[in-house]
């Protein structure tokens, strides 16, 4: 269910699981209808097929604890979003003034557009929108053109809690993974996440982990 004002209850993100439904892929809940009501406030009812297992999260970035992150589910994840960069689309999920702006706030480098690689992306994938054993992704409300990377970066980023996890999401990632992209897209996501940490009191407890990740990412770029 999403809702918004009236005034806002069109574009992007009110179309994005509409504009996936056709995806024939496994992974994607299948979309079987999508109602529309309210005035003021509209309210958008998607019907999807159930999920065949349980959400992993607990949180966006804590696993639940009967949550199971194989590396053949790693692998799985890898293959769906290889699938996933290949979608043409014209939808825009980051802006590069936006990753721009992040980037030189945080972390005083001053960003232009060459040094940016874009692919088709989800644009909120953490672990509470996957589900598992047979891998499931939900929330496509967001997806379109963002960094080359960024999913990829936002999951590594909520997993710096449990550093074993994030070290296998990165051996298993490794073979697909452009080093500098990937980096920059570490740069935006953590600027990105402690931002929401100071000013929505989001994900206290990963701060530490998020500095530090981005302070190495900081390094590796002006290396």
């Amino acid at each position: 269910m999403f809702s918004a004002p009236c005034e806002k209850a069109m574009g992007r993100e009110w179309e994005g699981e509409k504009t996936a439904a056709h995806w024939p892929v496994p992974w994607k809940p299948k979309l079987h209808q999508v109602y529309e009501f309210g005035e003021d406030i509209r309210t958008q009812l998607i019907i999807t097929d159930k999920l065949s297992g349980a959400i992993i999260g607990e949180s966006q970035h804590k696993i639940s604890p009967h949550g199971a992150v194989s590396d053949e589910f790693l692998i799985e994840l890898r293959e769906a979003l290889r699938w996933l960069r290949g979608v043409s689309t014209d939808r825009v999920n980051t802006r590069f003034d936006l990753v721009q702006r992040r980037v030189s706030e945080r972390w005083a480098i001053n960003l232009d557009y060459s040094d940016c690689v874009w692919e088709t992306i989800h644009g909120d994938l953490h672990w509470k929108n996957i589900a598992g054993p047979r891998l499931e992704i939900i929330d496509w409300e967001g997806w379109g053109i963002g960094l080359q990377h960024q999913d990829l970066a936002f999951l590594l980023a909520l997993s710096g809690l449990d550093q074993i996890l994030a070290s296998r999401i990165r051996r298993v990632f490794r073979g697909s993974v452009v080093a500098r992209s990937l980096t920059l897209a570490e740069l935006f996501v953590t600027a990105e996440l402690l931002r929401a940490s100071e000013n929505h009191g989001e994900h206290p407890d990963l701060v530490p982990a998020l500095t530090g990740l981005g302070r190495r990412a900081r390094d590796q770029w002006l290396s």
